[in-house]
């Protein structure tokens, strides 16, 4: 948790502070989860059902109730280590035992900061569950009667409210394996009972807390959510969009990966208006799908008196003449401008030997600030700094707009390339907060742009002082399970900034060598035999460097031992498998280019800052040139920049002339825009 927060998220790339709009931004990183784990006979039997490859058998006589307990455990363990600063709380319903304040429910671990203690405590209760599989179920004994889930939502409400962070997103992990907790009882005690707990849950949802359920599925009977819990926690309006969470899992790896990807809260990353023409407003919130992990930060400590106390940090501005500190409200802005004297402005011939050495021969300004006198005796700017306030680089990062999105226009989902996007993209999702009809609005527009193909133009400003950016708006249809009914792809636009003119760099493209037919076959049948096909998934890879690290901070924190030879690196490839599988491929291919004659000379590549100034291709110069129709008319475009042009997207050129060159790049151009 403590990984994904944005240390730096308030600076610009010049390293500057931003003032950013507080008042839409779930302001903390902490989090407050408390496991609701239901302690029922059947959450009690020993899975024997499970096969023996299954997790390698690891699950062979365990119950759900302690591979559960094991899943929270695991958590735990994680975040002491990512999120120290949050808090996790352990309650068990339908319990014979009460423990606080809520009949048939113990609450065995107060929402609280985690402690290396309080793990100990639960892995000496799973190591005695070890030896004696019937422990845990001597320990805390089911009752006969099973708790409401209102009262069980109501006092784990209570709970969250004594004991979490007032700044943290608060979450309800339900465990259970009772599809159907009304089952038996009269028609009008069960829908009593349902809109109980509907309206316990709706109590959750207005503090803009969460309910992320777990259900496990019992031996040959998968758990139905239609049953009970669809109805039951559902938000209002929205049954049909209930995340059904982690259904059907049957074991203790599959809850810890459930719980892995779903214990970071979604915080919003910005709240703001989404202006679809003149009058058409309606309310989203943008979700960051992909952030970059990194270590934890660490901790300034003092000693003081032999107690270490956490040293807090504060920038102060100094004048470097007196020392004296500067108030912030004095601070200007400097930012250079012109061109330096060595660079281009050049001086007279005379001058030329002594203008580092003698500054008494440099041009003299002609009477005003910047204007001196190049080598051809024309005004060039000097180098010098332009001042500005804070209130002016607001005004000039953001041109004075306010957050929001406005779609400019829209266009064929084709004419979205891979090359535009190259920064991560923001998933967009409807909220009523402040306009309502956002969602109806929103669907009817998301169904629209994916039945017609197209994607959203947009100009988009998501924070207050920030600089506002075209974006495209590539809409996501919902995919759900056709057997469970769960959510696989939530519906959306993910919002892709576009880069500027500014951004784009051309590569240096050098002569290549085209391989023959048999050299294609050969590497095509070693890349077919290597492929994987299921695709690539980032769960399967973690990060080893982060890994490694979370190990060490564990051990030291639990006292254990830690080896490093035990440590799996699951980023190395499997040469094993890669040699038994395609071995022979590789050889093939091996053979194949070492059969090539051109494959024993060495291919030279002339060098040279002005070699390569010659070859930089500027696309946009080209695409303008050739809307204006002047391509071919303008001198400045050489044969060695259209031929640059042309082989950086895998065509042949035609000759060396440069009307030849000229009607390629008009062809290609015209079919591809």
């Amino acid at each position: 948790m403590a990984t994904n927060d944005y240390s730096d998220w308030r600076l610009d790339d010049a390293g500057e502070e931003v003032e950013v709009d507080y008042s839409d931004w779930q302001t903390s990183s902490k989090d407050a989860i408390i496991f609701a784990i239901q302690c029922s006979e059947s959450m009690h039997e020993l899975r024997d059902d499970l096969q023996q490859d299954d997790d390698e058998g690891q699950n062979k006589g365990r119950t759900n109730f302690e591979i559960a307990l094991r899943s929270a455990l695991e958590l735990q363990k994680r975040k002491v280590v990512v999120g120290p600063a949050d808090s996790v709380g352990i309650v068990f319903w339908d319990t014979l035992e009460k423990k606080g304040d809520h009949r048939s429910m113990y609450v065995y671990k107060d929402v609280g900061v985690i402690t290396a203690q309080s793990i100990q405590e639960q892995m000496q209760i799973l190591a005695q569950q070890e030896k004696n599989p019937n422990y845990l179920h001597k320990r805390f004994k089911p009752s006969a009667e099973h708790m409401p889930v209102g009262d069980m939502l109501s006092a784990c409400n209570a709970l969250l409210r004594i004991g979490a962070p007032k700044t943290s997103t608060r979450r309800v992990f339900l465990i259970t394996d009772n599809d159907d907790p009304v089952a038996g009882m009269t028609a009008d005690r069960a829908a009593k009972l349902r809109q109980a707990a509907r309206t316990r849950a709706g109590d959750l949802y207005d503090h803009g807390w969460n309910i992320v359920p777990f259900f496990i599925s019992r031996p040959g009977r998968p758990f139905d959510t239609r049953k009970f819990w669809r109805e039951a926690l559902s938000r209002e309006g929205q049954e049909d969009d209930f995340d059904s969470g982690a259904d059907l899992l049957r074991s203790f790896d599959e809850l810890i990966r459930e719980m892995q990807v779903r214990e970071i809260p979604r915080r919003t990353l910005f709240h703001i208006p989404m202006t679809l023409a003149e009058g058409i407003v309606i309310d989203i919130k943008g979700y960051g799908l992909v952030t970059v992990q990194s270590k934890g930060q660490y901790k300034y400590l003092v000693d003081r008196d032999g107690v270490l106390k956490e040293a807090s940090i504060k920038t102060t501005y100094i004048d470097k003449d007196d020392q004296g500190e500067v108030p912030k409200t004095d601070i200007r802005y400097a930012l250079p401008f012109g061109k330096t004297w060595d660079d281009d402005v050049k001086p007279p011939p005379e001058d030329a030997m002594d203008v580092d050495n003698e500054e008494d021969k440099k041009p003299k300004a002609s009477g005003k600030r910047g204007n001196i006198l190049s080598a051809e005796g024309v005004p060039a700017v000097t180098r010098h700094e332009v001042l500005f306030t804070q209130d002016k680089m607001k005004e000039l990062r953001s041109m004075d707009l306010e957050p929001g999105i406005k779609i400019l226009g829209f266009k064929d989902r084709s004419e979205l390339t891979f090359f535009d996007n190259v920064k991560h993209s923001t998933f967009l999702y409807p909220s009523e907060d402040n306009y309502t009809g956002s969602t109806r609005t929103f669907t009817a527009l998301l169904h629209s742009l994916s039945k017609k193909e197209k994607i959203g133009i947009a100009l988009a400003v998501t924070r207050r002082g920030y600089t506002p950016q075209f974006v495209a708006l590539l809409p996501q249809e919902e995919v759900v399970d056709p057997d469970s009914g769960a959510q696989l792809l939530p519906p959306g636009f993910h919002m892709i900034p576009f880069p500027f003119a500014d951004d784009i760099r051309e590569s240096a493209y050098d002569a290549m060598m085209r391989c023959n037919e048999h050299e294609k076959e050969t590497a095509l049948a070693l890349i077919t035999k290597l492929t994987i096909r299921s695709g690539y998934d980032a769960d399967n890879y973690p990060n080893p460097s982060l890994r490694l690290h979370y190990k060490n901070l564990e051990a030291a924190a639990f006292n254990e031992e830690f080896n490093i030879e035990e440590f799996e690196d699951l980023t190395v490839p499997n040469y094993t498998s890669i040699q038994k599988r395609a071995g022979k491929l590789i050889e093939e291919f091996k053979d194949a280019v070492d059969a090539d004659k051109r494959s024993t000379g060495a291919v030279t590549v002339a060098t040279g800052a002005k070699r390569a100034a010659e070859t930089t291709v500027d696309e946009a110069e080209i695409r303008a040139r050739h809307s204006s129709g002047q391509l071919g008319k303008i001198s400045q475009m050489t044969v060695v920049q259209l031929t640059a042009f042309l082989r950086g997207r895998d065509i042949v050129p035609a000759g060396k002339k440069k009307a030849e060159l000229v009607e390629q790049v008009e062809e290609y151009l015209s079919k591809h825009g």
